[in-house]
């Protein structure tokens, strides 16, 4: 089976930007995000914009989709709070040209931190602004993650409330 490139994106990067969305609210999502065969169904978003990972004169949004409702403690704890299977999350990082560069996903199953890029994470914009994000976010195929090879697939459609980092 082809591997999808891997990107590391600094979790501090992530978590900061996940912390703001989680103290100002969040929104609506459905969809399910499965591993290793479990599926967990996604109820929660959370949504931050702030400078560009790659180019910092363009906007990033990040958007954190939750099996639960979390905190800002939470966010800034999500690899923890997965491994004791307390949490099922999934952390896009979506360019401005709707692109997703990052996926950082949380299960007990991956047994480390799990970070994916590439064209099997693809987002479909209903709308797109600097207040508001909403659309499918998906992987096109299931695929497989790390050294064991966990199996994974997400199909997400969310709409939150765009918070500055």
């Amino acid at each position: 089976m082809p591997r999808t490139p891997r990107l590391a994106i600094p979790l501090v990067v992530i978590l900061l930007a996940a912390t703001v969305a989680a103290r100002q609210g969040g929104g609506t999502a459905s969809g399910t995000f499965t591993v290793a065969g479990k599926a967990a169904k996604i109820a929660h978003a959370y949504a931050s914009s702030g400078p560009g990972f790659f180019d910092k004169s363009k906007t990033d949004t990040t958007v954190v989709l939750s099996d639960v409702e979390l905190t800002p403690a939470n966010l800034a704890d999500l690899q923890s709070l997965a491994a004791a299977g307390k949490v099922h999350a999934i952390v896009l990082v979506i360019d401005a040209d709707k692109q997703i560069t990052s996926v950082q996903m949380h299960d007990p199953a991956f047994r480390m931190s799990a970070s994916t890029a590439g064209t099997n994470n693809k987002f479909d914009a209903t709308t797109f602004t600097k207040t508001q994000i909403a659309g499918k976010a998906y992987t096109v195929k299931p695929d497989t993650f790390g050294p064991r090879d966990v199996p994974y697939e997400f199909s997400v459609t969310f709409d939150a409330p765009v918070k500055p980092k």
